[in-house]
């Protein structure tokens, strides 16, 4: 898996994280006003979400759509009303789903040869869409970490010009050792690859190839960034389009380091000495991808328990959890169905416990209002 849990980023960005929302009213409880949690609950609703049955919930799925429907029972069954201005417990929205197909081709040129990579062996979409298209051959530029942060008088781009090639980039950020420049041994947003990609577009770059530094041996394990990059790219159909963001199996990365000013063993020893440097390369790449696209409906599940107090209900306590996830992938010891027990399962059974709980007449509040003091349950609107 990727260092700085880039799938994960990955999976933000694409910002179809489909949830299960609580409206509360901001409750003030004192120590004594304890919900009871059941755990017979808890394992219930665990059980069944992440059930076989759910096929993994994946978004767009009939899967996450048993998923949605048990949620919006639940929350029925437990007193919850729609939140103000809906008809129903459901948010719908449309989404748009794309996955690389047969006949994809990344090819990478030298001036008297060519070579074809294999998707998935030799390297992986990290974004990509129908839009995407390379026809022509277009340079590459290496820009070291592809950072630029004027906050540590730092910019991998100062000598270089991106302006429609392809840049290649190391994972990471500089190494320090002090705590005042890139936060030393911590990880910044720097880092992270989808800001990396960015700070290329907006220099002009047509896309990104991320690869390992030659510190980093998060990548060693090609299988498991195979399989994480197997499952559909998921978006909202207004979110704008993407360019091309691969990442290349480390085995390959010293060719593309291929007659370049530096080999990536020349790299490595740069990157010990804090020396990183930015340069063309000799390579020149083209891509046209192939893309099974679909686009559909899905939705969030909102209810709420509505407020008491008149002056404070005007405002909310939104509580919320993921319940889609990854659906049906490669199988891992036989089993294909990523049931996502932790992700995100046990968070919306959580959910679940605090709308059954909190919707209770019996759930006292302890607030100095009057409201709390006739036993209302809630000062301000609860969305779940």
């Amino acid at each position: 898996m990727l260092r700085y849990c880039e799938q994960y980023h990955r999976l933000l960005r694409s910002a179809v994280l489909l949830s299960a929302v609580i409206v509360l009213p901001q409750l003030l409880l004192s120590q004594d006003s304890l919900f009871t949690i059941s755990p017979d609950s808890l394992r219930r609703h665990i059980t069944i979400l992440s059930d076989d049955a759910m096929e993994g919930r994946g978004t767009g799925t009939p899967g996450a759509e048993r998923a949605a429907r048990y949620i919006e029972e639940a929350l029925r069954s437990y007193g919850l009303r729609p939140a103000p201005g809906m008809n129903g417990f459901r948010q719908s929205f449309p989404l748009h789903g794309s996955r690389p197909a047969d006949g994809t081709e990344f090819t990478l040129y030298l001036p008297k040869d060519s070579y074809a990579l294999r998707l998935q062996e030799d390297y992986v979409l990290y974004s990509a869409g129908a839009q995407t298209f390379l026809p022509t051959s277009v340079r590459m530029v290496f820009v070291g970490y592809g950072i630029v942060a004027p906050e540590y008088d730092y910019n991998d781009y100062q000598s270089v010009d991106v302006t429609n090639a392809i840049v290649v980039f190391l994972s990471g950020e500089p190494q320090s050792a002090d705590d005042s420049y890139f936060d030393g041994a911590r990880l910044t947003d720097h880092a992270s690859f989808v800001r990396k990609q960015k700070t290329a577009l907006a220099r002009g770059a047509k896309g990104s190839i991320l690869v390992a530094s030659p510190s980093d041996r998060s990548m060693d394990d090609w299988y498991e960034q195979q399989r994480h990059f197997l499952f559909e790219e998921v978006r909202l159909i207004t979110a704008p389009s993407e360019n091309l963001n691969i990442l290349l199996n480390p085995k390959l990365t010293p060719f593309l380091f291929t007659d370049a000013p530096y080999t990536f063993e020349e790299i490595a020893q740069l990157e010990q000495k804090g020396r990183m440097k930015s340069f063309p390369l000799s390579l020149r790449a083209a891509f046209q991808g192939r893309f099974r696209e679909r686009d559909f409906l899905s939705s969030n599940i909102i209810g709420m328990i509505e407020g008491s107090d008149p002056a404070l209900k005007g405002g909310a306590l939104l509580l919320a959890a993921h319940y889609d996830h990854l659906g049906i992938g490669a199988p891992v010891e036989g089993d294909s169905i990523y049931n996502g027990t932790f992700d995100n399962a046990s968070g919306v059974a959580g959910l679940l416990e605090i709308a059954r709980t909190m919707s209770a007449e019996s759930v006292p509040c302890c607030s100095s209002s009057s409201s709390a003091r006739n036993g209302a349950s809630s000062v301000r609107n609860i969305i779940v």
